[in-house]
């Protein structure tokens, strides 16, 4: 991620971006940041961070003048962090501050659900802390149609880490 200042208003995004190669590890990479573009492109929420932009041709230039191609997503900034740093920094939460939290997360699912979306990655690295300390649910590169891909409501891909 690095961070982006539109030339026009001032305003400051998150920028999250790959180059453009041809390894299989790379390809697989795109492939994760199209599904997240399809899938964000669907959402509007005050709990979920918001896509404001995509290119799948930009140019980034190195310090050096070298030019590289690359597909870009421009993200709502997010200044807060995680929310797994931040309870490893100040402890477990409170009973109020936790259901806080967990009305904000049950919000956002239950919105993308309504929008026919599963997450798939839920855990804490992918929950953001606003800078008024609202949450803010995060990368939907592994997120995919409730239905599945073919249709059939079943789910194929294994993901998360095994027992």
């Amino acid at each position: 991620m690095k961070l982006a200042k539109d030339s026009r208003d001032g305003q400051i995004y998150a920028l999250k971006y790959m180059k453009k190669t041809h390894t299989s590890m790379d390809q697989k990479y795109y492939e994760l940041l199209v599904n997240e573009v399809k899938m964000m492109q669907e959402l509007e929420h005050d709990n979920i961070v918001r896509l404001i932009h995509m290119n799948d041709n930009g140019v980034i230039q190195k310090s050096n003048g070298k030019e590289i191609q690359v597909l870009y997503l421009v993200l709502q900034l997010v200044t807060g962090g995680e929310l797994f740093e931040y309870i490893a920094t100040t402890g477990k939460f409170s009973d109020p501050i936790a259901r806080f939290y967990f009305h904000q997360l049950i919000d956002a699912l239950e919105y993308i659900h309504g929008k026919g979306i599963s997450h798939r990655d839920l855990k804490a690295e992918n929950l953001l802390l606003a800078s008024d300390f609202n949450l803010k649910l995060a990368d939907f590169g592994f997120s995919i149609p409730l239905a599945g891909r073919d249709g059939s409501g079943f789910l194929h891909t294994y993901l998360g880490t095994p027992t």
